[in-house]
């Protein structure tokens, strides 16, 4: 059942492609420069942060980026422009993220044409960066980036094995995917660079640029006082409810804490106090580490005082791409 799933879904996935590239469906082209960050395979590639150093990067070249988002998990469908007070329940745990990272306005709309309409109509800034919106072909864009995670052998083989959804990973055929793409970044979501053997991947993208990066680990910050502190190296806990959670843990082990017991949960999971509760049942007093997307969900939602995000930073193995160039050329 599953294998006369995939060949339907890749039979209207090349058609859909087919109609865009012949034209027949139309896509919008936006007055101002698009980048996208999106990927091949589904889930926990390392966008997030590819996001956050892009923004970073143009604000200081003195841009005014805009962050434009799908709200993932959220109930508001848009388009809508995130406001302080927002809850990610409402609007989704990487919107404010993203939000609180970068200092960016995002908007969030599922119909991704609308939420570009309405940050040309607000003139909220002057660049738009799209995450996770590499199908999303309805909107043109300056910029197509493809992210790969790279972390583990099991990733690198699922994002070459040429298999779709639902019985693989695969959102479309990498060839299809490559045609659009101008530049591939290849994730390393640990503190060093990816040393597992990655010359299949890099073979299919032979004649575009590839970036290598890490997720370097900034410190730990007490969502209580909000204020970044050391704790000492001993037995800690785990929650998060991010895609691929393996990648946090082995940072984690990195830094020369012992894990005593992860409670990881589905992606986007919405985290409360009654998990933490949960957590306190049988770890009364050992520190919880917990991710910067997870941080947001749990910050406000519960007292404990002995929570702390993990802050990584995202680098480049070489200098960062000058993104606009990019767009330009």
């Amino acid at each position: 059942m599953l294998k006369i799933l995939t060949i339907l879904y890749s039979l209207i996935i090349s058609s859909r492609n087919f109609l865009y590239n012949k034209k027949i469906l139309a896509s919008y082209k936006a007055s101002i420069p698009i980048i996208c960050v999106g990927n091949a395979t589904v889930g926990g590639n390392g966008k997030s942060p590819i996001v956050i150093k892009i923004a970073q990067d143009l604000k200081a070249k003195g841009y005014q980026p805009v962050i434009l988002s799908r709200g993932y998990g959220g109930k508001v469908a848009g388009p809508y422009i995130l406001k302080n007070h927002d809850l990610p329940s409402s609007v989704g745990d990487e919107p404010v993220m993203l939000s609180r990272a970068t200092g960016c306005p995002v908007v969030i709309s599922r119909k991704r044409v609308a939420g570009a309409k309405l940050i040309e109509s607000e003139v909220l800034g002057n660049i738009i960066i799209m995450d996770d919106g590499y199908q999303h072909r309805s909107l043109e864009r300056n910029l197509n980036i493809l992210c790969f995670d790279v972390s583990s052998e099991e990733a690198i083989t699922l994002a070459t094995n040429e298999t779709l959804l639902p019985v693989g990973r695969l959102r479309e055929r990498l060839s299809a995917a490559i045609q659009r793409c101008h530049l591939v970044i290849l994730n390393s979501r640990k503190n060093e660079f990816s040393t597992l053997d990655q010359t299949k991947l890099c073979k299919l993208f032979a004649k575009l640029p590839i970036y290598e990066t890490r997720l370097v680990t900034q410190g730990l910050i007490n969502l209580a006082s909000t204020e970044k502190q050391s704790i000492s190296t001993g037995k800690v806990v785990l929650v998060s409810s991010i895609a691929k959670p393996e990648g946090f843990k082995e940072t984690v082990l990195s830094n020369g804490f012992q894990v005593a017991k992860t409670f990881f949960y589905p992606d986007h999971y919405e985290l409360t106090d009654r998990e933490i509760k949960l957590v306190r049942q049988d770890f009364p007093d050992l520190p919880i580490i917990c991710t910067s997307k997870d941080a947001v969900k749990i910050q406000g939602k519960s007292l404990d005082a002995n929570i702390w995000e993990l802050k990584t930073e995202l680098q480049f193995k070489e200098s960062s791409p000058d993104w606009i160039t990019y767009c330009v050329a």
